[in-house]
């Protein structure tokens, strides 16, 4: 088989070429989704997610390859706040047989 980029040949269980790097086959990319739960106590400040916790959250998910996507409000009954934060990464999926 042949890399469509620069024409070199290779072996047909080979995902990279090995001249240029393109991948080789038909890749599927999907999105794989992360979702954290935060409860938070309705007036209690120190249970309160400050700007300084969301940025050390957002920044550890980062360095594991994860983006920020939302944040979704939720209440229980009660006086308990849920906070949801939505990441997602895409993700690379092998040649369909």
């Amino acid at each position: 088989m042949q890399c469509a980029k620069c024409q070199t040949e290779y072996e047909k269980e080979w995902r990279i070429c090995p001249k240029c790097g393109t991948l080789l086959g038909h890749f599927l990319q999907t999105r794989k989704y992360k979702v954290l739960e935060k409860k938070m106590q309705g007036l209690n400040e120190e249970n309160r997610l400050t700007a300084d916790d969301f940025q050390i959250i957002l920044n550890q998910e980062a360095s594991l390859g994860w983006i920020f996507d939302k944040v979704i409000l939720g209440e229980l009954i009660g006086t308990r706040d849920l906070i949801f934060l939505v990441f997602y990464r895409d993700v690379l999926m092998g040649p369909s047989k």
